[in-house]
């Protein structure tokens, strides 16, 4: 029997004028009440890691969300927005120095996740970053344009140097399928339904680089299982299929089921509709697709039900005079009833 845990984005936790610090410790003390994992977004510390380490600031501030995780009961499941505020990360950039700079940093942030975690093996670290690997982007920043199929192999040739160089951790790197845009400025920037990218907009492209990347680790031994595809649920019902027909996908053994979970194709979580009012009529019905994970963990799988949301969603809530830490709270009770009603077996 595996286990479905509950776990929430830190990113819209915190508020323009915090310190890291605060914004952990508020983040923190919402997963203690809720009883909830977290997924850690590292651009929120305020410089890259390899920043801070170099200024001998990134061990104590890793010491200290470890141990206020561990006082808290607070467990990590995840890091995201990897490329994030890393000026020279680039997945698919032709040269082989932009690529190995990236790995780099993409392991860095695989092993600072293994020391949040109290130096345990797991985790994922989900590779979305459309902007940092857009072919628009590296046409517009640096002058190349190249195929999407070289783009494709040089994305599985990035995640594979990222497992190789953070050996040890156990992280399962995962490149996230995004919503396809030919709108050339949302390609650039995030621009509020638009979509974000002209790479990897479909299930078979994650697929495909997952592939290429485990082939290019088979070599290192059992390595190469440390490359997954997993399903983001937004970008699963705005690409016009279900999280359910997404992981019908994937062929066996290369899903992860450690899944982003949004209302529907919106940038709020589960339970709210897209004017912000929670379990209303046209809230976006996550069922079947909750039905479907809840039987992987019955079959020994272990699943993640990762909240995300995005903005607007502050803008939204607070229409509706919800906060962040409020809305996250309402959709998880929300998740966990859906969980109760679903076929699920185990404890919860």
């Amino acid at each position: 029997m595996g286990d479905i845990r509950i776990a929430n984005c830190i990113e819209m936790f915190f508020k323009p004028e915090d310190t890291w610090q605060t914004g952990i410790d508020r983040f923190l003390k919402h997963a203690e009440v809720e009883k909830v994992g977290g997924e850690m977004a590292w651009f929120k510390l305020g410089k890259p890691l390899h920043t801070l380490e170099a200024a001998g600031e990134l061990e104590s501030i890793l010491k200290y969300i470890r141990d206020q995780s561990g006082e808290k009961g607070v467990g990590w499941e995840a890091i995201h927005w990897l490329g994030a505020a890393i000026p020279g990360f680039y997945l698919t950039h032709p040269n082989e120095k932009v690529r190995n700079f990236t790995a780099e940093c993409i392991a860095e942030q695989c092993k600072a996740l293994y020391q949040i975690r109290g130096e345990k093996k797991g985790g994922v670290g989900v590779v979305g970053s459309p902007f940092q690997r857009n072919l628009a982007g590296l046409k517009e920043n640096y002058g190349i344009t190249i195929t999407w199929r070289q783009a494709e192999e040089y994305f599985a040739d990035t995640i594979a140097k990222a497992v190789r160089f953070s050996e040890g951790t156990g992280v399962i790197i995962a490149p996230e399928r995004l919503v396809y845009t030919s709108n050339k400025a949302a390609l650039l920037k995030p621009i509020d339904g638009k979509g974000e990218t002209d790479l990897m907009h479909t299930m078979a492209g994650a697929v495909r680089v997952v592939k290429m990347a485990r082939e290019k680790l088979q070599q290192y031994g059992n390595l190469a299982e440390r490359v997954a595809v997993m399903v983001d649920f937004k970008a699963a019902y705005g690409s016009g299929e279900t999280p359910v027909q997404a992981y019908g996908k994937i062929p066996e053994g290369l899903a992860t089921y450690h899944a982003h979970v949004q209302a529907g194709a919106s940038k709020l979580m589960p339970g709210f509709n897209a004017r912000g009012l929670f379990e209303v009529d046209d809230t976006p019905d996550i069922s079947g697709d909750i039905n479907f994970l809840a039987e992987r963990a019955n079959e020994g799988k272990r699943v993640v039900l990762s909240t995300e949301a995005f903005p607007p969603a502050d803008t939204i809530l607070a229409k509706n005079s919800i906060s962040i830490p409020r809305g996250f709270s309402m959709s998880n009770g929300y998740l966990k009833k859906l969980i109760a009603a679903s076929p699920y077996k185990g404890r919860g």
